[in-house]
């Protein structure tokens, strides 16, 4: 096996325009791919995009004249299911409805996640219900209560 030399990790500083070309085509790459992964998110949940509902409004905090007068504030609503997120994280409406979608996704898959383990919880519940006690356990049961109701013949008045 040849040797080969350690890969130098990528330079973030910037000095040149060719490395400033490369760094916003991998700005561009990555965007496209986090485009991606939310189409195909969205795929393996069945939502389309006409089921969401789609707001939006002047946000608030810093931002200065750039969110006083343009809406930029979204609301995403996923209309089957009533989730609903709101997103003013940015000055950008366009980076804003990115995010909430991906904001969306996320509460999506959790209620989703959080309806399967209550599910599992409920089977396991009526599975231990229905099964019968162990020998050793009923045993033990029985001779508590027969204990305890000889402490209380005890505690009874004396005639």
């Amino acid at each position: 096996m040849p040797f080969l030399p350690a890969k130098r990790p990528p330079e973030w500083h910037l000095p040149n325009k060719g490395s400033c070309r490369l760094h916003s085509k991998l700005v561009y790459f990555v965007e496209q791919m986090a485009t991606a992964s939310v189409a195909e998110r969205m795929a393996r949940l069945g939502i389309r995009d006409v089921d969401l509902e789609e707001t939006f409004a002047r946000s608030s905090g810093p931002g200065g004249q750039n969110v006083n007068k343009v809406a930029t504030a979204v609301t995403l609503r996923h209309r089957p299911s009533g989730v609903s997120v709101t997103v003013q994280d940015s000055r950008s409406q366009a980076t804003n409805r990115k995010l909430a979608r991906e904001r969306l996704l996320e509460a999506i898959e959790k209620a989703e996640r959080n309806r399967r383990a209550a599910e599992i919880a409920e089977r396991e519940r009526a599975r231990r219900r229905k099964s019968p006690r162990p020998a050793s356990l009923k045993r033990k049961i029985l001779e508590s209560k027969r204990k305890r109701g000889e402490l209380k013949k005890q505690r009874a008045k004396i005639n």
